[in-house]
């Protein structure tokens, strides 16, 4: 169910659906698509999207959650669901901006499908939605426990960390690596009006720190991290 597409094959500018049976092409496969409204009889639809006239296997975006579209609308149309690999091979990015891809996560996703993507993107950034996480300050840290049966607990062993300085010149900071040394930042939305960065694994929590949504948005649309 993408949500974008381009207006032609020729200028390829991204395009959001604005009324019934418009036309459009995939900006995976490159077919042709049409414009799905709410209160189509035919195709119900709860959001504008566009749909391919034909089953096509591709990569075209699945069900997204109102927290997901609410995240992508913080960035430029033509930076959301960015293709990225060869026609017809490549995977939508949610956002993909100076470089750097970051995928917005609503539900559960497995540790091998997790390093799967990390490795098909390289550099980028992973926000969870985890509205229901418990986080506390204790021992002058910020700490958080991820629901158990949200099922991210079980892998935080997995992650690997090392250590590092902090930006204050203190030692404790890490950062998580996964296996295979690739660092990939990772914030958590429990939707209290800011993020927070997982900054390293204690014994049993996670360790955090606070980030400005804005501040979010500002870095990481100039290729950089806040």
């Amino acid at each position: 169910m993408p949500f974008t597409a381009f207006d032609n094959l020729t200028d390829k500018n991204t395009i959001e659906p604005t009324g019934k049976r418009q036309t459009a092409w995939c900006k995976i496969c490159e077919e042709e698509t049409f414009s799905v409204m709410p209160g189509d009889p035919d195709s119900p639809a709860i959001t504008p999207h566009w749909r391919h006239h034909k089953a096509a296997d591709c990569d075209a975006g699945g069900e997204m959650s109102p927290w997901h579209r609410a995240w992508q609308g913080r960035f430029p149309i033509e930076n959301r669901e960015v293709r990225i690999g060869e026609k017809g091979k490549g995977h939508f990015a949610d956002v993909h901006i100076s470089g750097l891809t970051i995928e917005f996560q609503h539900s559960m996703l497995s540790f091998p499908e997790r390093r799967k993507r990390q490795a098909f993107y390289g550099n980028m950034v992973w926000v969870l939605h985890i509205p229901n996480m418990k986080v506390e300050c204790r021992d002058g840290y910020l700490h958080g426990w991820f629901p158990e049966r949200e099922g991210w607990t079980r892998d935080l062993p997995k992650w690997k960390t090392a250590s590092r300085v902090s930006p204050d010149g203190s030692e404790g900071y890490v950062e998580l690596m996964v296996p295979g040394g690739t660092v990939c930042p990772v914030f958590i939305d429990i939707e209290m009006g800011f993020l927070l960065e997982i900054i390293g694994v204690n014994d049993d929590s996670s360790l955090l720190r606070f980030v400005a949504i804005d501040a979010f948005v500002d870095s990481v649309s100039r290729g950089e991290l806040p």
